[in-house]
C-alpha cells in the first residue's frame, strides 16, 4: 500500500495558524478581534488600521462610521462621548460641540440647543443647561445663561427652562394675582382677591 500523499489543510481567509501543516481545518484559529486575516494559509495576523475596526474573524477591515472613531487595533468602533460629534466616517477621533449646540452620544452632527435653555461647548444633553425659575428664553441656540432674560413684570415664570408665552412656563399673570419684582418665580396672591 502506497504512503499517504494528502496535503495539509489550508486555514481559510479570517484564520491563521502559526506553524505550517495544519492537519484539519479545526486546527486554524479564528483571526483576533482588533486584527485581520485577509488571506489563506496565513501564519499571523495583521493590526487593523486606523480609521476602521476589526472583529474576531476579520477578512477586511470595516470602515468607522460618522458619529464614532476608530485608533488602530480597535475591535469595535467607538461612539462620540456625549458633548463631542463626528460628521465623517473613517476619522480616529471625534470633533467638540461647539457653543449653542448639544451632541448626545454617538451624534454625527450638532444638535441647535432649544428655547428655554444654553448649552456652552461640549453640551452632551438638550436639558443640560435650563434657564432658572424666574428667567425665560425664547431663542435657540443660547451660548451662555446671560440669555436666560427676567421674566417681566406682568409675567411669572414658575418652571426651569421657561420660554415666551407657552402656557406652561412662563404666563401671563392671571386675575387675582399682582406682580412685583422682575423675575417672579410663582404668582402673587392679590389681597382685594382673599390671597
Amino acid at each position: 500500500m502506497a504512503a499517504s500523499t494528502a496535503l495539509p489543510a489550508e486555514c481559510a481567509a479570517g484564520t491563521y495558524l502559526p506553524s505550517l501543516g495544519a492537519a484539519a481545518s479545526t486546527d486554524c484559529i479564528t483571526c483576533d478581534p482588533g486584527y485581520f486575516c485577509d488571506g489563506v494559509a496565513l501564519e499571523t495576523y495583521t493590526a487593523c488600521p486606523a480609521t476602521k475596526y476589526c472583529e474576531g474573524g476579520t477578512v477586511t477591515p470595516v470602515a468607522c462610521p460618522a458619529g464614532s472613531f476608530c485608533v488602530a487595533g480597535s475591535e469595535k468602533a467607538t461612539l462620540c462621548e456625549g458633548g463631542t460629534f463626528q460628521a465623517a466616517g473613517l476619522q480616529t477621533s471625534c470633533d467638540d460641540c461647539t457653543a449653542g449646540n448639544y451632541c448626545e452620544e454617538g451624534a454625527s452632527s450638532e444638535t441647535t440647543c432649544p428655547v428655554g435653555h444654553w448649552c456652552p461647548a461640549n453640551t452632551a444633553r438638550a436639558d443640560e443647561n435650563k434657564c432658572p425659575p424666574g428667567t425665560y428664553n425664547f431663542v435657540t441656540g443660547a451660548t451662555t445663561d446671560a440669555l436666560c432674560l427676567d421674566c417681566p413684570a406682568d409675567k411669572f415664570c414658575r418652571l426651569s427652562a421657561a420660554v415666551e408665552d407657552d402656557g406652561i412656563g412662563h404666563g401671563d399673570i392671571e386675575d387675582g394675582y399682582i406682580d412685583s419684582d422682575l423675575g417672579n418665580k410663582t404668582p402673587i396672591p392679590h389681597p382685594d382677591f382673599g390671597g
